[in-house]
């Protein structure tokens, strides 16, 4: 089913953003939704090269830290597959089992990105009045 939005399926596929997430935090405020967005996708190259360090160094606390502030910051921007990606690394960091973050960590790269355009879309419809 494909919705005009990101806000649900396309294609039978999950969109990688549901926008009702942050509309419903920001009380449908679309100038505000759209300056959060930018402050996430502004903030994103720096987060995600932290957590990156942290893999590469197999610093377990690290991760954890790292995948766990990225997971809360793509909660609030509706990306429920990232937000589930980033606590599998945040609970590998946790029980310093990270055999498999390589793995996960490239999962997650994917999933952003799939995210960082929608999002950037939705910041664009925002801000031109569209959403």
């Amino acid at each position: 089913m494909a919705t005009s939005g990101t806000g649900g399926a396309i294609e039978g596929r999950t969109a990688p953003v549901d926008e009702r997430v942050l509309l419903g935090v920001t009380a449908d405020c679309a100038d505000l939704a759209a300056e959060l967005v930018e402050t996430f996708l502004d903030e994103l190259p720096a987060e995600w090269a932290q957590l990156g360090e942290a893999v590469r160094r197999r610093d377990a606390n690290g991760v954890r830290e790292s995948a766990h502030k990225l997971a809360g910051a793509l909660g609030l921007m509706g990306a429920r597959r990232a937000v589930q990606l980033s606590r599998v690394l945040e609970h590998m960091g946790r029980d310093g089992r990270l055999d498999d973050v390589d793995s996960a960590f490239g999962a997650l790269g994917g999933s952003l990105d799939e995210v960082r355009p929608a999002l950037a879309d939705w910041r664009d419809r925002l801000r031109g009045g569209r959403a």
